[in-house]
């Protein structure tokens, strides 16, 4: 919010969190949520167009359109699951994905929170779609999926766990020689053109970014209760705790017999897109100590 704010008023574009009034904590060289920062600012430059919203645009320092923002990229996350269950498994499949994915408690808090994560989610679920395998290679799409991601890892820097998503389209058509190597040649273009967009500030003090992610980087290696054991060591049984809690058994028990269906169907590439970034996220961060 701050950071945004400092955008607002000094006109400075410039997304390092050190410029930005924050607590001494905070108040360091870092580009973490950098795109999100980036279209939050967009989202409330456009409100400023629409005529008779003076009002609610300036309460609370804007803090009413940030967090519309997040409730109109909540919604899309709901249609995105839609169009994807749909491709995946069928109109029934849509409609019990949509429902689950509609009331899932964290969608609804990511809704309310002035935080990256419903802007991350209908990100990820973009890049996914992008990257969904079709009967002939289309380029343009693999460039766009890689585009995609690039704006995730301006986000995150996590976010690189998902970099192989275009890729699949290009492993199943492998045969169609030039598209494929179109499709290849500008895939680190485009990743590399949407870090760019997503974090420009980066990308000009390639210092400070990784300055920032070295902080990150130690953060999620020591010790921070209640989101850590008190004596250190893996934090698997807590994610295990929260997301039971969180999603509930019933959406898990689903998305556990979707997984069995496409590997049953031998629909590998679809099993990979849908099914591969949830268990390289998990495996990864229950290895953390936060």
């Amino acid at each position: 919010v701050q950071v945004v704010g400092h955008m607002r008023h000094s006109g400075d574009w410039d997304t390092n969190w050190s410029k930005a009034d924050l607590s001494p904590d905070l108040k360091y060289d870092q580009y973490n949520f950098s795109s999100h920062l980036y279209a939050t600012y967009f989202f409330y430059r456009l409100v400023k167009l629409v005529p008779g919203l003076e009002a609610w645009r300036s309460a609370d320092e804007g803090l009413g359109v940030y967090r519309f923002f997040s409730v109109l990229l909540a919604a899309l996350v709901v249609w995105q699951t839609l169009r994807l269950a749909q491709l995946a498994g069928g109109r029934a499949a849509a409609l019990g994905a949509g429902v689950l994915t509609a009331v899932a408690t964290q969608l609804v808090q990511d809704a309310h929170y002035i935080r990256p994560d419903a802007f991350t989610t209908a990100l990820a679920l973009a890049a996914v779609a992008l990257s969904w395998p079709r009967a002939k290679l289309r380029a343009g799409l693999v460039v766009g999926g890689a585009f995609v991601i690039g704006l995730l890892l301006a986000c995150k820097v996590s976010m690189l766990l998902l970099a192989w998503l275009p890729l699949v389209p290009v492993a199943v058509a492998w045969r169609e020689r030039k598209a494929r190597w179109i499709a290849l040649a500008l895939f680190p273009l485009a990743l590399a053109a949407g870090f760019a967009t997503g974090a420009p500030g980066a990308v000009a003090h390639p210092g400070q970014f990784f300055s920032g992610v070295q902080h990150l980087m130690t953060q999620y290696g020591g010790l921070h209760p209640p989101h850590s054991h008190l004596h250190g060591g893996p934090v698997a049984d807590i994610l295990a705790s929260f997301f039971g809690a969180t999603l509930g058994w019933p959406l898990l028990a689903c998305a556990a017999l979707g997984t069995g269906v496409l590997a049953w169907q031998r629909r590998w590439a679809e099993l990979a897109l849908l099914a591969g970034p949830v268990a390289l996220f998990a495996g990864y961060f229950a290895t953390k100590s936060v």
